[in-house]
């Protein structure tokens, strides 16, 4: 794969192999599904598959990435490449028929036309369906390319249309790559990397977040400094109510992992380096306990539940865990 490509797109293997193949064979479906977390790539898979079925000079079926069609595509300026993505959160019906009014238009029989669809699980139903239409009896030398963060939000018809692709998550050794590459410092890829969820498209978003680095200290520190009276964590889950809650709670559980790797001598696995060389006040079972109760904090929170009643038990059960 040419060293351009291998730039932008990493930790992807399986997929990309996926579809070189089905560059080398030539039997393309007329619709992928592109599948896994937001910001792992999935757009820039998207853009390269469809350079690849256009390239002027191909790599043993490859896209070079220099030619003039890949040069198009890589700008999003090809004429028959359209790109589609939620209006207000949503994918809404005007926009789907917008589609259909693209397709209408007669073009030569050796025309590639390409339809990309940002989170398409965003479709409002109608949109869906409309879809689903064009989806049974897709125009000849069309591809339709969806680019999905959560399968299950998809309707079933429109799956079974579609040869999926799985993308996966990106290991921290990749986000931490990538960000070095970008010529980020250590400290700041040390502060993103505990709350990237595998996203490295989350990662950039981060990084560039003035207050990350000084909330992540604070945390780090109330951990170190437990057990404290009952007042102190009340306080301080005052302190965080203003946080973003997932932000905090991704930092916290990153600390007891870590908590955990430096319990076995693991030094150099951990991910916050604040935490080498200091003393553990949670035994094993003390931490996977407190692990138990942080990923209870993480499902009430992604269910809405009140974050400063959620802050104040968890930091008193954690202050209750610490020996």
């Amino acid at each position: 794969m040419p060293e351009h490509y291998l730039k932008q797109i990493k930790g992807q293997t399986n997929a990309l192999r996926f579809l070189e193949a089905a560059l080398k064979s030539g039997r393309k479906s007329h619709s992928y599904i592109f599948n896994g977390p937001p910001g792992v790539g999935k757009r820039t898979a998207a853009n390269w598959f469809v350079a690849g079925i256009l390239c002027e000079r191909p790599d043993d079926y490859v896209p070079c990435g220099a030619c003039r069609s890949c040069r198009t595509i890589a700008r999003e300026n090809y004429p028959y490449l359209r790109f589609v993505a939620p209006e207000k959160s949503a994918i809404k019906i005007n926009q789907i028929r917008d589609i259909h009014d693209f397709l209408k238009y007669r073009v030569e029989q050796s025309v590639c036309r390409f339809i990309i669809i940002d989170e398409a699980q965003t479709m409002t139903p109608e949109a869906a369906n409309s879809l689903l239409k064009i989806l049974e009896e897709p125009p000849h030398g069309t591809t339709f390319i969806l680019l999905v963060d959560n399968l299950s939000r998809v309707f079933p018809t429109i799956i079974s249309r579609c040869q999926v692709v799985n993308f996966t998550g990106l290991s921290k050794e990749t986000i931490s790559e990538i960000l070095r590459e970008r010529g980020y410092e250590e400290e700041k890829i040390a502060a993103v990397l505990p709350v990237s969820q595998g996203s490295a498209g989350r990662a950039l978003e981060l990084i560039e977040d003035e207050s990350l680095q000084e909330n992540r200290g604070k945390i780090i520190s109330f951990l170190l400094d437990l057990p404290v009276t009952s007042d102190r964590a009340l306080e301080f889950a005052q302190e965080c109510s203003d946080l973003d809650i997932s932000l905090s709670l991704g930092i916290i559980i990153s600390c007891f992992r870590d908590f955990l790797v430096l319990g076995r001598g693991e030094k150099s696995q951990i991910i916050n380096p604040e935490l080498v060389n200091r003393s553990l006040k949670f035994t094993k079972n003390e931490i996977y306990k407190s692990i138990e109760r942080i990923m209870e904090a993480q499902q009430a929170a992604g269910q809405n539940a009140n974050k400063q009643l959620l802050l104040e038990n968890l930091f008193l059960e954690l202050n209750g865990l610490a020996s």
